[in-house]
């Protein structure tokens, strides 16, 4: 009982080996994917911000209850 324990042990662990910090790995590739987005967003931003005055009325985005 004992050995096939320590056997699915020795898979685990010869699976599990090279994994070191896989939530810091996550957040550096959470930070490659969210970059452009964030240039995106100045550029929609900056758009945004050369409407007239009128345009900014008239819009949706300023639409209140």
């Amino acid at each position: 009982m004992l050995k096939r324990i320590l056997a699915k042990w020795k898979l685990w662990e010869e699976a599990l080996d090279g994994i070191d910090d896989l939530r810091g790995d996550r957040l550096v590739n959470l930070e490659k994917r969210v970059i452009p987005l964030e240039r995106e967003m100045t550029k929609v931003q900056e758009h945004w911000r050369k409407e007239s005055e009128i345009e900014q009325e008239l819009s949706l985005d300023n639409f209140r209850n």
